[in-house]
């Protein structure tokens, strides 16, 4: 089912995410405006309303891993063993949502890139399970919440839109390429850096005994965050963009979302870094946003 001709519905959803995103980046730099990470003056003790939960993704990438699973272990069952993807309904889900399947994507390569955003959501439901302390400030609505589904299963389905599947006819290795090698190296270290993030930011909120004392903000120091305001946003750029090299430079589904990510996330450090110069006198001026030296 096309929407437009040629565009996919997964196509115009990161189109649209991605637009709005840049919008809010070019109202943000002329208006000096930003996202206030502490909503307000919010008491943090304050109870919720009816409609307002606290701002955690532990549900996110729960969803994010069982969906990617599915989808890993449909795509993988295809690649290997040549089973149907109609069997439990993926491929409706991709003919509706994904049509026109323009066929750019090798199934081994999308088997790979698959067991890639498996890895990263599983480790980023890991970190919110045992690593992230989130402030008790901030809360999400409704809406937000649906949000964040759409975003897992849109992601989930732009893994696998433009495959190229012969049914009953398992793959071979033949399309996996030796510049695939320095693309997973960068792929580990992107995670490994953002873990990294991760558990420096957890340490501001808890003591010399590990036990948390804090949920309010205080300036992060170390490492990447000596030349970048928020180095995990730049590992998340480079996550999504290397899942796209293994998938191809033809895949415009996956790549209208990695746009989309990557505006998300240069968003977000233009908040964070305006937010913190606020909040904090000491706060260094010479740290960029979140590509060192440059950006």
């Amino acid at each position: 089912m096309e929407l437009l001709s040629g565009v996919s519905y997964l196509q115009l959803f990161w189109g649209v995410q991605a637009a709005y995103v840049g919008y809010k980046v070019i109202s943000s730099l002329q208006n000096g405006s930003f996202f206030d990470r502490t909503q307000g003056d919010r008491d943090p003790e304050a109870k919720l309303g009816l409609f307002q939960f606290r701002k955690r993704f532990t549900l996110y990438y729960f969803v994010a891993v069982v969906f990617n699973g599915w989808v890993w272990y449909r795509i993988v069952g295809a690649c290997v063993f040549g089973h149907p993807l109609n069997s439990d309904g993926l491929q409706r889900l991709l003919d509706t949502l994904a049509a026109p399947s323009r066929g750019s994507v090798d199934a081994t390569c999308a088997a790979l890139a698959t067991t890639m955003l498996l890895v990263h959501t599983g480790r980023r439901l890991y970190e919110n399970l045992y690593v992230n302390i989130y402030s008790h400030r901030q809360t999400r609505s409704p809406p937000e919440l649906l949000l964040d589904v759409a975003f897992v299963v849109a992601a989930g389905l732009s893994l696998v839109a433009e495959v190229s599947y012969q049914p009953h006819a398992p793959s071979t290795f033949t399309s996996c390429r030796l510049w695939h090698v320095p693309t997973l190296a960068l792929f580990g270290w992107a995670n490994v850096m953002q873990h990294r993030c991760y558990i420096k930011l957890a340490k501001l909120r808890r003591n010399r005994m590990g036990h948390i004392v804090t949920t309010g903000y205080k300036i992060p120091k170390g490492d990447w965050f000596d030349y970048v305001c928020c180095p995990q946003y730049f590992a998340e750029s480079v996550i999504y963009v290397t899942i796209g090299l293994v998938l191809g430079c033809e895949n415009v589904t996956w790549w209208a979302l990695a746009g989309y990510v990557a505006t998300n996330q240069l968003y977000l450090a233009y908040s964070a870094r305006c937010w913190y110069r606020q909040k904090f006198e000491a706060f260094p001026r010479d740290r960029k946003m979140i590509i060192p030296y440059i950006l």
